[in-house]
């Protein structure tokens, strides 16, 4: 199972982005990023097990902006 993030503007969105994704079976967690950029927003992302297009799909369905995603390979 591949994973991968999916950074957020805000724990809000995270939090919102978790419970949508848990609804439709792929396994999320929110996670503080270590490297957090003040100009992407509180420096939150969902750390996710499963495919990140449909988590993406389902997230910009329910409104859910987005920043970036991308695989987890060390460090958010």
């Amino acid at each position: 199972m591949s994973r991968s993030y999916l950074k957020v503007n805000s724990v809000t969105h995270a939090m919102k982005a978790k419970n949508i994704l848990s609804a439709n079976g792929i396994y999320a967690q929110v996670v503080r990023n270590g490297n957090a950029d003040k100009r992407e927003g509180c420096g939150y992302s969902v750390l996710i097990d499963g495919d990140a297009d449909r988590a993406v799909s389902l997230l910009h369905a329910n409104h859910v902006k987005i920043l970036g995603h991308g695989d987890v390979h060390g460090r958010l």
